[in-house]
């Protein structure tokens, strides 16, 4: 039980702090990303691509803080389960199904960010939703791996 404590404060804590430092740097790219003029890619439409970011970009803002808080929540969790309160179990189950709620609704909701930035060409453009089915079921096993771990291994554990 030890070693899951340690690693929910380690794995809490980096996507907390990259959640963290990931809305300042959306904002500035938001900013940067509305100066950037329409333009053409030469099969008669023309591209805004201030557009195509800053939808990409509000809706980062509404992801990210969801991750911090969710991740907040592992890292107190494992902060209790290594001081051996049963209250960090409890903590740590709803984490985990917090994450991987988040998950699938990050996975629904970027959908038109992944596919309409591919499909600003139409060579690309069906290319745009296979790649988005691959990065988000290697990004699931990559994000929902160790909160599907901790909801069995934490199934029957108590102190």
């Amino acid at each position: 039980m030890k070693a899951v404590s340690i690693i929910s404060i380690i794995y809490g804590s980096i996507v907390l702090i990259s959640a963290i430092i990931s809305l300042p740097i959306i904002y500035i790219e938001k900013i940067v990303f509305e100066r950037i003029p329409a333009m053409s890619h030469g099969f008669g439409n023309s591209i805004n691509m201030s557009e195509i970011f800053s939808n990409m970009l509000d809706k980062m803002i509404i992801v990210m803080p969801l991750q911090a808080i969710i991740n907040l929540l592992l890292l107190i969790s494992g902060i209790k389960m290594l001081k051996k309160n049963n209250i960090g179990i409890t903590y740590a189950k709803y984490a985990a199904i917090f994450s991987i709620i988040w998950y699938i609704f990050y996975s629904v909701y970027m959908k038109s960010v992944f596919v309409g930035m591919f499909s600003m060409n139409p060579i690309f453009g069906s290319i745009g939703e296979g790649f988005y089915y691959v990065s988000i079921i290697l990004g699931g096993v990559f994000a929902c791996a160790y909160p599907v771990f901790l909801l069995f291994y934490l199934n029957k554990k108590s102190f």
